[in-house]
């Protein structure tokens, strides 16, 4: 009896920690977007056809349209956002012209 409940704790635990480190990371990506700073857990991808960088994270994915290069700090950005994989984000400027349609 006391192998068994071993072994439970011992599965109970490596779940739980499996899950703490996939959701640490999320969490303290998600507080730094939030502020308006750069994501840390995360690969950053820069487009070649425009100024779209991707941060893929472990169970997250950011998106960011900066105004002139992918290379500018993360705070003079046009658009950011956060959410899955497979999460779909177009560029505020493909269908406003005005900045101000934008952040409305």
């Amino acid at each position: 009896m006391k192998k068994h409940t071993q072994k439970i704790f011992s599965i109970a635990l490596i779940i739980f920690l499996s899950i703490l480190i996939i959701i640490m990371p999320n969490c303290v990506d998600g507080s730094r977007v939030t502020a308006g700073k750069e994501p840390i857990y995360c690969a950053k991808i820069y487009s070649t056809n425009s100024n779209k960088v991707t941060y893929w994270g472990l169970s997250d994915k950011v998106i960011r349209y900066a105004n002139e290069s992918p290379n500018e700090p993360f705070e003079d950005n046009i658009g950011v956002k956060m959410g899955s994989w497979f999460m779909n984000y177009e560029s505020p400027n493909d269908h406003h012209n005005n900045k101000s349609e934008i952040f409305r």
